[in-house]
């Protein structure tokens, strides 16, 4: 039990994850801090053969508050940011060392408020095909280093009415590689993960290109009563500035540290969890506006198709 418990938290831990690999402010264009917020392909090692997952993930993100290098300043011209999010991934275990992982994305809403007038928009974010591949794995020392690369295509083009920011899509291509370590102690109910991803994303037909991303996580979760988890992940995300025509947005790019902490409760194939996101340190270049928090809940199910 505890067993099948921890690769169902394996999932939902990283369903922050995929949030933190865009940008920092709320007005990325695919994400509030991700590329596509909350939910995605980066979200684990291995499904074991033959075994599929499906994966609904739903979050909410606000800011208010603006950030010139770590200090905050004075309002700028948007009062404030938000966003409604859904995200459906799928995976299958075509081996015991080969996952395919593929997800959408889709905002309910992206929304920003101008004082004297509100912007929003909806509609698809991308598709991200993933291919993790296993380059280490002992059972009995529960140890495991998975390597992942996924291509990110968008489902639509950018728009010339709506600005950058609000749209739903970056409108670009894009590719992405992780790579995932796990230590547990199963004993002890307790595990520790390191999950890194690269983001690269080419230039859209407006010629807005958003910088490339690095995130790193850290993950610890610990088994509550059979059939609870509680997970708490430390998370850095940097960005680099995006480029318009060539030339650098000096007000993009930066760097973030965050904590999420999340609770998830099992119940047999089927997960439920909740979490919450928060930055704890920002330092953005120019003056940008930040994210404040995101909450969101996940839900898994999961079988072997062999049964």
């Amino acid at each position: 039990m505890k067993s099948l418990i921890h690769s169902f938290s394996v999932l939902i831990l990283f369903s922050i994850f995929q949030i933190s690999v865009y940008s920092q402010c709320g007005c990325g264009g695919a994400a509030i801090g991700g590329i596509t917020p909350v939910g995605g392909t980066s979200n684990l090692g291995l499904l074991k053969k033959h075994n599929f997952r499906a994966n609904i993930f739903y979050s909410y993100s606000y800011g208010k508050d603006y950030y010139h290098n770590d200090i905050p300043i004075p309002p700028g011209e948007i009062r404030y940011f938000s966003s409604n999010y859904l995200d459906i991934l799928l995976g299958y275990g075509v081996t015991e060392k080969l996952t395919i992982d593929a997800n959408i994305g889709y905002f309910l809403d992206k929304t920003q408020d101008f004082y004297y007038a509100k912007y929003s928009d909806n509609g698809f974010s991308q598709a991200i095909i993933y291919a993790k591949y296993n380059v280490l794995r002992s059972r009995a020392n529960e140890i495991e280093l998975t390597l992942g690369l996924g291509g990110k295509i968008p489902l639509g083009a950018a728009k010339d009415s709506v600005p950058q920011h609000i749209q739903p899509t970056t409108g670009a291509f894009g590719v992405a590689f992780q790579a995932f370590l796990h230590k547990g102690y199963e004993d002890f109910g307790l595990h520790f993960i390191l999950l890194s991803r690269f983001d690269y994303n080419a230039a859209n037909k407006n010629d807005y290109q958003y910088g490339m991303s690095f995130v790193n996580s850290i993950f610890v979760t610990k088994s509550l009563f059979d059939i609870f988890t509680f997970i708490f992940e430390f998370r850095t995300e940097t960005r680099l500035r995006d480029a318009q025509k060539g030339e650098l947005n000096k007000d993009s790019g930066g760097t973030m540290l965050s904590i999420t902490p999340q609770l998830n409760y099992s119940f047999r194939n089927i997960n439920i969890s909740l979490l919450s996101d928060y930055p704890i340190y920002k330092f953005l270049f120019g003056n940008q506006l930040s994210k404040d928090y995101l909450i969101g809940i996940n839900f898994t199910w999961q079988i072997n198709l062999e049964n």
